[in-house]
């Protein structure tokens, strides 16, 4: 009976001691069990990860790049990072000596200068009103003869009609005071005309004038003497001239002034009423800092010019530019000084190794 309590005492410490045991592991046997089992499933799961890198060389580098995005974002922003650095430093194109001679590279230096542009005047030739004559009669009368047509051709002093006087009754001769063209013609025979009837109207043809509108917007940009180029509207006509007058007040209906381009007609194939317009340059009336216009290139939408950093080195700098004519454009403003040196000739060359060198560096990133 004393055995029999001794070995029931002993199982209660043994099982204490289990417990205890397993107190200080944190976790009960079935815990531990199921542990075991976790632990067995993970690393027969790693196994298989392990056997599916060995067939996928690249999921080691595909999985290291998901990791590092989804943890920090680091690839997203550092490759942002080198882009938006590209735009500076990587911009300078540098070219070898022997690019520079094939590209037919001329530097420049930024200057002041006045930039010529041409104003489009339009205009109406019409008769020199100087060579314009109407013929009246010296005393009213009846018209016995008329000599001369409408649109006929007649000298100085040539008869252009008779006609018999109401006072003497007596008849006297009407004749040309120039040689010219009879463009109106009032007067029959037997017809009476008084001294206040225009019955010739005679105009020199082998000179005209080419009248121009000018806006109130240009006015200050015409001068006498400016030259001016010519151009009918309805065929092909070109003539050359300059400005002999302009008109000293606005019109009252147009609003605009007159400038007159005197032009010699010999053939008479400039005709009154024909509309023309009237090409003439004009300079701005200030120095502007200017530089070729050729120069100005279109990076990234923008105009750029190309500024010398170092021997065949250059730097594309963005611009706002202005005014411009056949060779010069005006800058406005920019991160360049007067006497700084510029691709005057060849910067389309060396834009096209930015943005081709642009294109590789791109590729090298993986974009």
């Amino acid at each position: 009976m004393k055995n029999k309590a001794i070995r029931h005492v002993a199982g209660i410490m043994a099982i204490f001691g289990a417990a205890l045991v397993f107190g200080i592991a944190g976790c009960s046997p079935q815990q531990d069990a199921e542990h075991k089992e976790y632990t067995a499933s993970e690393e027969h799961e790693h196994h298989d990860h392990d056997k599916d890198a060995a067939h996928n060389p690249h999921h080691d580098d595909a999985a290291h790049e998901q990791d590092e995005d989804a943890a920090h974002g680091r690839h997203v922003e550092t490759d942002r990072d080198e882009h938006e650095g590209h735009d500076h430093g990587e911009d300078i194109v540098s070219l070898t000596d022997e690019a520079m001679k094939l590209a037919d590279i001329e530097i420049g230096t930024v200057r002041l200068g006045r930039i010529s542009r041409t104003l489009e005047l339009p205009g109406e030739v019409g008769f020199n009103e100087d060579r314009l004559v109407h013929i009246t009669p010296r005393f009213g009368g009846i018209a016995t003869k008329v000599l001369k047509k409408l649109g006929q051709r007649v000298r100085k002093d040539e008869e252009l009609a008779v006609i018999e006087s109401n006072e003497s009754m007596s008849p006297y001769t009407l004749r040309s005071p120039m040689s010219g063209w009879i463009i109106e013609k009032h007067i029959s025979n037997g017809e009476f005309v008084n001294e206040e009837t225009s019955i010739y109207v005679i105009a020199d043809l082998s000179d005209v004038w080419v009248n121009l509108a000018v806006y109130p917007k240009d006015a200050q940009r015409i001068g006498l003497g400016q030259p001016v180029a010519l151009v009918s509207m309805a065929d092909d006509l070109h003539a050359e001239g300059e400005i002999s007058y302009i008109s000293q007040a606005y019109d009252e209906e147009t609003r605009r002034l007159t400038a007159r381009v005197g032009l010699p007609n010999p053939d008479r194939l400039w005709k009154p009423g024909m509309f023309v317009k009237g090409i003439v340059a004009v300079e701005s009336r200030v120095d502007k800092m200017v530089v070729a216009r050729e120069a100005v290139q279109i990076v990234n939408q923008l105009p750029t010019i190309f500024m010398v950093k170092g021997k065949n080195e250059f730097e594309p700098v963005h611009v706002v530019t202005g005014e411009r004519d056949e060779s010069l454009i005006e800058i406005v403003s920019g991160d360049i000084e007067l006497g700084d040196q510029y691709i005057a000739r060849g910067a389309f060359d060396i834009k096209a190794h930015l943005v081709t060198g642009s294109m590789d560096a791109h590729a090298g990133h993986g974009h």
